[in-house]
């Protein structure tokens, strides 16, 4: 069909070349389903695309596609993009957020399974628009399926292949800060990233991916499944699950996987626990999330593989990356610029000085051209042609990029600006740390304050205090959180990032110490001067006195004058690093002691020598 004549070296011209060169040559595998063949990936696309050309949908058409994770999804993202425009939406999508999708993205028709009744198709019918039924059989081989479009109502056309500044792809932002942001990429966007991705990790036809990220997801199509089949590689398609990925291991040895850093995490736990004695990967990459030094080192260490990270965005594609060994890399980077040129301003617009830490703003042939019907985005989000990522970093001398947050991120605790990824990073040096996320909070004095929640390895090996007490040895003291909550999971959106500012409201039950009374004389002081210094009536033993509004001065203050009532001399800092009133009336029970044990070993040095 012509469609594989498009103009330019379009992704399905190359597909063809490849089905030419080698048509019995493997491209889509899938778990208990017989393997698709390029020559048999060809008819298939050019079935899809004829039953939607007759069907009235191709160029200026927008198909969504909401389906389970499998080959399925693979080939109609590969035949609409290719056709039309492809919309992929997460089949977990609430009915809310699909509608809001579908009527922004302005979708002509919706592909489903044949038995969905999803959240997403109700929404669709709600909207009147077409429905595509997908039909697949796990006798059939990955990838075929039958599709039902009901064509007859509807006026047939010439299906053609998208010119450079073809939108092929819509993408939609989280929607973690109010409405998603429409993200439209164009044949551009897509081909000229891929180009620089299939060389930085040197993929042939003799390769093999294991796609494991969500499929609708900007990260998994750009990454694994576009550079796989328009390099003549094969793609295993399968939903992420432990089980899954290490049967997929070791039926199919793939040889390079894209992943996140919740399932590098995920693997990285399950090998500690059963290791496995070999396999095919020679590399894993990690995106959509920032990946710690910490748990690189862990999976690299149980994969004997090289784990590159790189830093992206939905709207600009990967902006810089590792490279495969042996070239240098950088720890805590992710890496240097990848088709796209970076420049790093000031809160005033002006360009930092070298290396000094600036916002990120970006440009080049693999970013997109702005939001769609958002304008009031679009002014905030460019400036003068680059694109503003809102995040936050620095170059060193050597051009690697370093990524310390999210502008909108920064905690801002009585004036001193804190990035809670760094306070991450620090925290999930300590061995005991399997997750962190550091969060604000509201504070009365502060204006905001600076709390984390953790997971551990192993229940029960750490405490709070603990925590807190390495992170003081490790950061700043205005960056240590004056709370640790230890909690069995941390929620996460799909790409694997923490929705930070939602994440005080999931803990506020942990962070509200229950009332316990002050025991003993010490406790009972250190309430009484927590409650007259903090203007508070009833002070209980486990109340934290930054969480209640104290700051540092305060803080001094109460040190001042517990030092003064039991003739003690500990550090203002022990507030901090001990701050709840049985943990502070703890540390001047030590520090009289002390004090009374060297009173009472001068008393007697002075009547030895009377």
């Amino acid at each position: 069909m012509n469609i594989f004549e498009g103009a330019g070296d379009a992704v399905l011209r190359r597909i063809a070349r490849h089905a030419q060169r080698a048509p019995a040559a493997l491209a889509l595998l899938a778990p208990g389903r017989p393997a698709l063949s390029y020559d048999a990936l060809v008819r298939q696309i050019d079935y899809v695309v004829a039953k939607l050309a007759a069907a009235g949908l191709g160029q200026g058409k927008r198909i969504a596609v909401a389906l389970p994770d499998g080959p399925e999804v693979a080939l109609l993202l590969v035949a609409i993009t290719g056709c039309a425009t492809c919309a992929p939406i997460s089949i977990a999508t609430e009915e809310r957020v699909a509608r809001t999708l579908l009527e922004r993205m302005r979708i002509d028709a919706l592909v489903v399974a044949q038995d969905d009744d999803s959240a997403v198709l109700r929404a669709a019918r709600a909207l009147g628009v077409r429905l595509l039924r997908v039909a697949a059989s796990p006798a059939d081989p990955a990838g075929i399926f039958t599709l039902e479009t009901a064509e007859a109502s509807h006026t047939a056309l010439v299906a053609r292949g998208p010119e450079p500044d073809t939108i092929v792809l819509l993408l939609h932002t989280s929607g973690s800060t109010g409405a998603p942001k429409i993200v439209p990429l164009t044949h551009r966007n897509i081909i000229v990233p891929m180009d620089g991705r299939i060389e930085l990790l040197r993929v042939t036809c003799e390769d093999r991916c294991l796609w494991v990220t969500p499929m609708h997801t900007g990260a998994g199509i750009r990454r694994s499944l576009f550079p796989t089949l328009c390099s003549g590689a094969s793609i295993v398609c399968a939903a992420f699950g432990i089980d899954i990925f290490f049967a997929c291991l070791r039926e199919f040895r793939p040889t390079f996987c894209c992943a996140n850093p919740a399932i590098l995490h995920a693997l990285a736990d399950a090998l500690a626990a059963a290791p496995i004695d070999a396999h095919s990967l020679r590399v894993l990459t990690s995106g959509s999330a920032p990946l710690s030094s910490a748990l690189r080192q862990r999976a690299e260490d149980a994969f004997g593989v090289p784990v590159l990270q790189g830093y992206g965005s939905s709207e600009a594609g990967s902006i810089v990356h590792e490279q495969l060994p042996p070239a240098l890399r950088r720890e805590g980077s992710a890496g240097t610029p990848v088709e796209c040129d970076i420049r790093m301003l000031g809160s005033d617009g002006t360009p930092v000085a070298s290396e000094a830490t600036g916002e990120i703003f970006v440009r080049g042939p693999g970013i997109f051209a702005g939001y769609e019907g958002d304008d009031a985005a679009n002014r905030a989000a460019f400036r003068d042609g680059w694109f503003r990522t809102g995040d936050v970093g620095h170059f060193d001398r050597d051009g690697f990029l370093f990524v310390t947050g999210r502008a909108d991120e920064v905690i801002n605790r009585g004036g001193a600006k804190v990035s809670p990824s760094e306070v991450d990073a620090a925290l999930l040096q300590q061995a005991s740390i399997a997750e962190a996320a550091t969060f604000p909070v509201a504070h009365p004095t502060l204006g905001e304050d600076v709390i984390a929640a953790v997971v551990l390895r192993a229940p029960g090996s750490t405490t709070a205090s603990e925590i807190r007490d390495a992170a003081m040895r490790s950061l700043s003291g205005f960056k240590v959180p004056s709370r640790i909550v230890i909690v069995e999971t941390i929620p996460r959106m799909a790409a694997g990032k923490f929705n930070r500012k939602h994440l005080a409201e999931i803990f506020a039950p942990l962070l509200k110490a229950d009332h316990v009374a002050p025991a003993g004389t010490t406790e009972q002081l250190v309430a009484a001067l927590f409650a007259d210094q903090l203007g508070i009536d009833r002070i209980g033993a486990n109340d934290n006195f930054f969480g209640l509004g104290g700051d540092s001065l305060s803080g001094a203050k109460v040190v001042a004058r517990a030092n003064a009532a039991l003739v003690t001399d500990v550090a203002p800092m022990t507030l901090f690093l001990q701050p709840t009133v049985a943990e502070f009336a703890r540390e001047l029970e030590r520090a009289q002691a002390k004090h009374g044990g060297a009173q009472s070993a001068a008393i007697a040095a002075s009547e030895r020598t009377s």
